[in-house]
């Protein structure tokens, strides 16, 4: 073959194309994830949620991915801090949590050019649990206030005057969005030293079972969660405790169920948010999506809360 400038140009030309397909090849083999299209309903992502709501967040993902088989959702729980902590570390694309974002929190999205978007998915009331044998089931929310701040400590200073001791404040665990929402709901920025954590809601319910001055904090949803035995052994040796807003007449007194919850004369409730901070329409907006529909609203109704758009009902607990 007589070698020329014009055979030189195809032969340089086809070893570029040749070059070309050789590291598109090798990219699509590093990247095998490039062809999958994350949707609302399929691919892989990671959340966390409030520890206090594993049992109906572990419901609702398991639900969701039933219908969608091709969608895989990671969620961690832990405190309200550690999964805020989580969500601007980058490592979790949403939080399902009792509060909104902070003015902090905010920023670092705004820098990134996100947007959260927010879905209000229900309310969750605090509950407060006592001795069967404390003849105080009736709280005054400026009492329980007094409590909280360490202003009243013994529970032969409150109005009713039926029972003596120390009071024991005991709640599930140190810095879960029980403690910090039972703070913020009543004002409060440190606990008294006669409020203690005990690490479970279990050990809450044994500890209160146990000592007739104690008043034990802790989530509905964890009330509704018990099995039959369970809930069986605490209308047994346990009291739901009732409230009374201020400003209200001395006889009323409201449980902590979803209709006081709805009617706002239960006191103590937190908003429970789905804040999908992915930045883009994908599995997170479908899971979101999923919680605010009909199915997803009943898991919530089953579980103690109440749903952002579903009728109400009483949940029993004792």
């Amino acid at each position: 073959m007589i070698f020329t400038p014009k055979n030189a140009c195809i032969g340089v030309m086809k070893n570029i194309a040749f070059l070309i397909l050789i590291l598109l090849g090798l990219a699509s083999c590093q990247n095998p994830e490039i062809t999958e299209k994350d949707t609302p309903t399929s691919g892989k992502t990671s959340i966390a949620a409030d520890a206090t709501l594993q049992l109906p967040v572990e419901s609702e993902i398991k639900a969701f991915e039933r219908i969608y088989d091709k969608a895989e959702i990671a969620c961690r729980y832990g405190s309200e801090a550690e999964i805020f902590q989580a969500l601007l570390r980058d490592s979790v694309s949403a939080v399902i949590a009792a509060r909104e974002l902070s003015s902090d929190e905010k920023a670092h999205f705004d820098r990134k050019g996100i947007v959260p978007r927010y879905v209000y998915i229900g309310a969750d009331a605090i509950v407060l649990l006592v001795n069967r044998n404390n003849p105080d089931s009736l709280l005054r929310f400026e009492e329980l206030r007094a409590i909280a701040n360490g202003k009243i400590n013994a529970w032969e200073d409150l109005e009713s005057n039926s029972h003596r001791g120390k009071i024991d404040l005991v709640f599930d665990q140190e810095g879960s969005s029980t403690v910090t929402s039972f703070m913020r709901l009543l004002g409060v920025k440190k606990l008294p030293p006669n409020a203690y954590a005990m690490n479970s809601g279990n050990r809450v319910l044994e500890y209160v079972m146990r000592n007739p001055q104690a008043i034990g904090v802790i989530g509905m949803s964890w009330v509704s969660d018990l099995s039959d035995a369970a809930r069986a052994q605490l209308g047994e040796h346990v009291t739901i405790a009732c409230l009374r807003p201020e400003r209200y007449p001395k006889d009323r007194y409201f449980k902590p169920d979803q209709v006081n919850i709805s009617e706002g004369k239960y006191p103590l409730f937190r908003r429970l948010h789905l804040i999908n901070c992915e930045g883009k329409n994908g599995l997170v907006s479908g899971l979101a999506t999923y919680i605010a529909s009909q199915k997803g609203q009943l898991i919530l109704l089953k579980s103690g809360i109440l749903p952002a758009t579903l009728p109400q009902r009483t949940v029993h607990s004792n």
